[in-house]
C-alpha cells in the first residue's frame, strides 16, 4: 500500500494531473492586462527597466543616463539619480538589495556597481558596455567588451579573469557574456568556457550574426538564436524557428521564455539598443519550446522587459508611435499583469453578459405580455368564489343549524379576502371591528 501511495504523486501530480503545470502556463502566460502606464514628465526616453529587490519600486534607465525610481502602486516618480552620461541599456539589482549593476552605451561605454540605500554611491566602474552578476552567489561580475569577457570580484572590484581566444572567436555583433546557473561555466561569443580551469571547452556552430546565446535555467541546454544545444554532449537538440533573431528572457521560475524579435538588419550595437525591435512579444514553454501566445503591444518597438519574482507583473519599455512636443520619439513604460484578460476581451465579455441579461429580460416581458390580465382576474375570482362556497358548506355541516346560506358574506368569510390582499390587512381589520359593533347594536336594539 505504501508503494502505491508513493507512485500516485508521480503518475498523477497534483494541481491538474500529468499536464497540469503545462496547461497552467498556457493559461497564465497567454493573458496580459495593462494595469499602469508611466510617461516621463521631462520627456526623457526610457531604455531599460528592472524591479528593486523588495519589488516595491520600479527602476527606469533613461537615454540621458538617469535612473528614475517609480512607486509601483501609485506609478509616480519618487527619486531621480544621475548615473551615466550615456543611455542606460541594462540594470540588475543584487539579491541582498544593497547593490545595483548598470550598463551604458553611447559617448561613454561603461558599467558601474552602485551601493544604494538612503543614498546611492558608485563603488566601481568597468570599461565594459554590458555586465551582469553571477547566477548562484552573485560574488562575481562578468562584463562584455565586444568579443572579450572580463570577470570581476564584487567585494574588491578587481579583475580576476579575461576570457578570449582569437582562434575560436565567432565575432557576434550583439555578444553578451553570461554565467551558467552553477557559475562554473561561461558562454561568451558562442564559445563555452570552464571558469575553474580558464580554458575554452567548445565552440558552437554559428548560424546568425547577432545572438551569442544564453544558458537554460535548468542547466542542461544552451540556446543560441533558434538552435538548442545539449550542454553536455554539444549536440543540436532542437531548432525553434520562432526564436530566430529574438532576444530571450526567462521568468523567475525558469519555465517560461519571453522573446523579443530583433531586426536582422542591425549594423551597430547602438542601433540595436535604440530601435529596430519588433512590437510583438511572444511567450514559449521553456520545457518543450512550444508556443504559448503572442502579444501585439501595438507600439513601434520594445526596448526592455523585466518580471517580478511572483511572475505576476511584467514591466515593458516601449517606444510609442507618438512624438513629444519637441519632435522626439516618446518611450513609455507599461506595467502588465499576467493571468488577466486584456481590456478589449474584458469589454467583450461584459457586453456578451449584458446582451444575455437583456435577452432574458425580454423573454420574461414577453411571457408576462402573453398572459391576459382579464383571464388572470377571472380565474382568481372563480377560485375565490369556489373557496367561499366550500367554506360555506363546511360551516353549514359544522353548525348544523342551516342558518348560513351559500355565498353569505359573514365574518367567517373575511379572512379569504385578507389572504388575497395582504397589503390592505389593516383596513380590513378596522372594517371587521366596525361590523362587529354594528351587530352588537342591532342585537341590543332587538332585545
Amino acid at each position: 500500500m505504501c508503494d502505491v501511495c508513493t507512485l500516485i504523486p508521480q503518475i498523477l501530480p497534483p494541481y491538474g494531473g500529468a499536464d497540469g503545470a503545462k496547461l497552467n502556463r498556457k493559461l497564465f502566460f497567454s493573458r496580459f492586462q495593462v494595469c499602469q502606464t508611466y510617461r516621463d514628465k521631462e520627456e526623457d526616453s526610457f531604455a531599460s527597466c528592472c524591479f528593486t529587490d523588495d519589488e516595491y519600486y520600479l527602476m527606469l534607465g533613461t537615454y540621458s543616463g538617469d535612473i528614475k525610481l517609480i512607486d509601483i502602486q501609485q506609478m509616480e516618480e519618487t527619486t531621480t539619480l544621475q548615473c551615466h552620461n550615456a543611455p542606460i541599456i541594462k540594470m540588475q539589482p543584487g539579491h541582498q538589495g544593497k547593490l545595483l549593476l548598470t550598463s551604458s552605451w553611447g559617448v561613454t561605454q561603461e558599467s558601474a556597481v552602485w551601493a544604494y540605500g538612503d543614498t546611492m554611491e558608485v563603488k566601481y566602474r568597468f570599461e565594459d558596455h554590458l555586465a551582469e552578476f553571477s547566477k548562484l552567489t552573485q560574488d562575481r561580475i562578468i562584463g562584455t567588451n565586444n568579443e572579450t569577457a572580463h570577470i570581476y570580484d564584487v567585494g574588491t572590484g578587481t579583475k580576476v579573469m579575461t576570457l578570449y581566444d582569437d582562434d575560436m572567436a565567432n565575432n557576434y555583433k550583439a555578444n553578451m557574456a553570461t554565467f551558467s546557473p552553477t557559475d562554473e561555466l561561461v558562454l561568451n561569443d558562442g564559445v563555452l568556457w570552464d571558469v575553474r580551469c580558464r580554458k575554452p571547452l567548445h565552440k558552437f556552430d554559428k548560424f546568425n550574426q547577432f545572438i551569442s546565446g544564453v544558458f537554460h535555467p535548468q542547466g542542461l541546454e544552451i540556446i543560441i538564436n533558434s538552435e538548442v544545444w545539449d550542454q553536455r554532449t554539444y549536440k543540436l537538440l532542437h531548432t525553434v524557428p520562432a526564436l530566430d533573431q529574438c532576444q530571450i528572457k526567462f521568468n523567475y521560475m525558469g519555465d517560461v521564455i519571453y522573446a523579443i524579435r530583433v531586426d536582422d538588419e542591425i549594423d551597430t550595437m547602438e542601433d540595436s539598443h535604440k530601435a529596430h525591435y519588433s512590437s510583438t512579444l511572444r511567450t514559449f514553454d521553456a520545457t518543450d519550446y512550444s508556443s504559448i501566445g503572442t502579444l501585439d503591444l501595438k507600439t513601434r518597438s520594445i526596448f526592455d522587459l523585466c518580471t517580478d519574482r511572483r511572475d505576476s507583473l511584467m514591466a515593458v519599455v516601449e517606444q510609442n508611435t507618438q512624438f513629444t512636443e519637441n519632435g522626439a520619439e516618446e518611450s513609455i513604460c507599461r506595467l502588465y499583469q499576467t493571468q488577466k484578460l486584456r481590456d478589449e476581451e474584458d469589454n467583450e465579455q461584459e457586453e456578451e453578459e449584458e446582451a444575455e441579461d437583456a435577452v432574458e429580460d425580454d423573454d420574461d416581458d414577453d411571457d408576462d405580455d402573453d398572459e391576459d390580465p382579464s383571464l388572470l382576474d377571472f380565474g382568481s375570482s372563480l377560485s375565490e368564489g369556489n373557496e367561499d362556497e366550500d367554506d360555506a358548506v363546511q360551516n353549514n355541516e359544522g353548525n348544523g343549524n342551516g342558518n348560513d346560506e351559500i355565498g353569505d358574506d359573514d365574518d367567517d368569510d373575511e379572512p379569504l379576502v385578507m389572504e388575497f390582499s395582504p397589503s390592505n390587512s389593516d383596513d380590513d381589520d378596522e372594517n371587521d371591528d366596525n361590523n362587529d359593533l354594528d351587530d352588537d347594536d342591532m342585537l341590543f336594539a332587538l332585545a
